[in-house]
């Protein structure tokens, strides 16, 4: 079985030539605004936090980390790069450590994994 995807620019200043994202689990997510929401049950006091993993993947990396995860070949379309479209955004969690004591814990192929696993579980 063949997947399809489109990669939007590979003229970007990165080591592959694809963008990078720092991309998050869900459930790291989760943790993070309970621990948020504790945060603001304790200070009564809202506040802004950035939630990432301080780690960039680009989109190469993706398509191939999921390729051996789900044993999959992925056809990949070559687009031109979207307009603005910036070659790195990596968030810092720095604030989110040192004021609610949170920092993600799952790492790329865990959070494609268990992706995969829950896509598979809904047919």
């Amino acid at each position: 079985k063949t997947a399809t995807f489109t990669l939007y620019g590979v003229d970007h200043n990165t080591k592959d030539q694809t963008a990078i994202r720092d991309y998050i689990h869900v459930e790291d997510l989760v943790e993070a605004h309970k621990k948020a929401l504790d945060y603001l049950v304790k200070t009564n006091q809202s506040n802004i936090f950035n939630l990432g993993t301080e780690q960039g993947y680009s989109v190469k990396e993706i398509i191939e980390t999921t390729e051996s995860i789900t044993n999959t070949k992925i056809d990949v379309t070559i687009a031109e790069r979207r307009p603005g479209d910036p070659s790195i955004l990596i968030a810092s969690h720095q604030k989110a450590w040192n004021q609610l004591d949170w920092k993600p814990t799952r790492d790329l192929n865990t959070m494609i994994a268990s992706a995969y696993k829950y896509y598979k579980k809904r047919g």
